[in-house]
């Protein structure tokens, strides 16, 4: 009896090599960014209702998911695809040459999931894949409108959207993109793996513009319900500041709210909005405690400051608008706090200093991406960037990423060369290579010895210091002295 194949339709179209056409790339994209613009109030709603998302914030991720769908399109060139696929023909090594993986399978992160779901799709599509999108039954109107939106706009041979896990069998021609989960194992062809357990460290030096630095750190904490893996999970302040940098962020946080409120006042729908439970629980515990102080406690935002370095908080990943502030006492002092997990990788950290403490903090703290003096709006949304790859704000997925390397050569190197010349005589193939393979290596990137002796410099610099104004001082003393004894002479 014959198994099931799952995604029949798609199997067929990728082995066939159907999505690696650059003109259907093209149709894919336009026809999909096409639904996007057509059902963008639909999708604004959507977000707002499901994930207690602003205007603001609703309406840029949809800008930014447009902006990477242009990026896209307008990096495929069908000229120089042409002249790639052409590299043999014209006598030309292809050292470049890459191949579609095949089939992209998304799980999209919950945290912005428009963005999360979307933009791997469109550097997959990009790149020549056939794509399979999960999207469980759920009561969410946003999985709804997505489900709808991609199915209406894409080639329904080439895409698909799942509802459930496919058999091991069917995954294991796929490369997956998901959320990092440890205790899952990945029989997968490849995975694209987001690690959104790992922490975001904020540093504010004393020599940082404060106000500054405390209204772009409550932002990037509180926007979106505090749900972006890349917002700081704690903020460490110079303690010759803190109170100033407390002072503002209780500006700001108040401001947000005020803000929030508002608009939560002004939604038709008037949905009452809930606070995050593992927010509101880190605030519980919090107020127990003798070494944490709350500050400030609200559904739209808190803060507490940490006294204790040994609190498990500052090595807590925090999911909801909860901001941690602990004082550290130098530079030196807030890179050893940034490195409590030793054995993780920050996934960000954001520098707020003068450019000479940036830049020490940036290249001694250890994270996938530093930013200074500003924290990426880009970076909020959507998961941290996949591992082993160049992480960036924008665009998070590249089309390299779902490619393969297949190189093609035609010229002979020289050691090939060489070898084949020289195939029956070892000695005349080592006396070959002799020269240019024995030669000293030639000093990089050192300074030009000084062809004076480091004491002997040492005296000549004294001796002009010291000998050369003493022999002006004498010359000029005699010319003076000069005309007085020779009139004491003649008498």
């Amino acid at each position: 009896m014959a198994t099931y194949q799952p995604f029949p339709r798609v199997v067929i179209a990728s082995l066939e090599g159907r999505p690696q056409s650059i003109r259907y790339r093209h149709s894919q994209l336009r026809q999909l960014q096409t639904q996007l613009i057509n059902s963008k109030e639909t999708i604004i709603s959507a977000i707002k209702a499901d994930f207690d998302h602003t205007d603001l914030e609703a309406d840029f991720e949809c800008a930014l998911l447009l902006s990477e769908l242009r990026q896209h399109y307008e990096a495929l060139d069908p000229p120089k695809e042409l002249a790639k696929r052409r590299q043999i023909a014209d006598g030309k090594d292809s050292i470049g040459k890459t191949k579609s993986v095949g089939i992209v399978y998304i799980v999209p992160s919950k945290h912005t999931l428009l963005y999360s779901a979307l933009s791997p799709l469109c550097a997959a599509i990009a790149a020549g894949n056939c794509v399979i999108v999960e999207l469980p039954q759920t009561l969410a109107r946003l999985t709804s409108v997505l489900r709808k939106l991609l199915q209406d706009s894409l080639d329904k041979d080439s895409f698909a959207v799942s509802e459930s896990r496919p058999p091991g069998d069917f995954m294991r021609q796929c490369t997956l993109v998901q959320d990092y989960e440890p205790e899952a194992p990945h029989n997968t062809r490849g995975t694209l793996i987001s690690p959104n357990a790992l922490r975001s460290v904020a540093v504010v030096d004393r020599t940082a513009r404060i106000e500054e630095a405390a209204h772009t750190i409550v932002q990037a904490r509180m926007s979106r319900r505090g749900s972006s893996p890349y917002a700081p999970d704690v903020v460490l302040v110079n303690e010759f500041v803190v109170e100033k940098f407390m002072t503002c962020t209780l500006q700001h946080v108040a401001r947000y709210m005020a803000h929030s409120d508002a608009l939560v006042n002004g939604h038709s729908h008037k949905k009452p909005r809930q606070p995050l439970w593992e927010s509101e629980q880190i605030v519980d515990n919090a107020e127990k405690s003798e070494d944490i102080r709350v500050v400030t406690r609200g559904s739209r935002g808190s803060i507490l400051y940490i006294q204790n370095r040994e609190s498990a908080l500052l090595r807590q990943k925090i999911n909801g608008p909860v901001l941690l502030v602990h004082p550290i006492s130098s530079l030196d002092d807030g890179i050893e706090v940034s490195k409590l997990e030793r054995e993780q990788t920050l996934a960000a950290s954001y520098v707020f200093a003068a450019l000479p403490e940036a830049n020490y903090l940036a290249n001694s703290i250890d994270a996938h991406i530093s930013s200074v003096n500003h924290i990426p709006a880009e970076l909020l949304v959507g998961p941290v960037a996949p591992l082993h790859h160049h992480p960036a704000p924008t665009p998070r997925y590249a089309p390299f990423m779902f490619q393969e390397s297949r190189p093609q050569l035609l010229h002979k190197s020289t050691m090939t060369c060489l070898f084949e010349t020289e195939t029956t005589d070892s000695k005349r193939f080592s006396a070959a290579v002799a020269e240019p393979l024995t030669a000293p290596l030639p000093p990089k990137g050192r300074r030009h010895k000084n062809p004076l002796d480091f004491f002997l410099t040492g005296l000549l610099t004294s001796a002009v210091l010291i000998v050369v104004p003493s022999i002006v001082g004498l010359g000029v003393g005699a010319s003076y002295s000069f005309p007085y004894l020779r009139s004491w002479v003649l008498k």
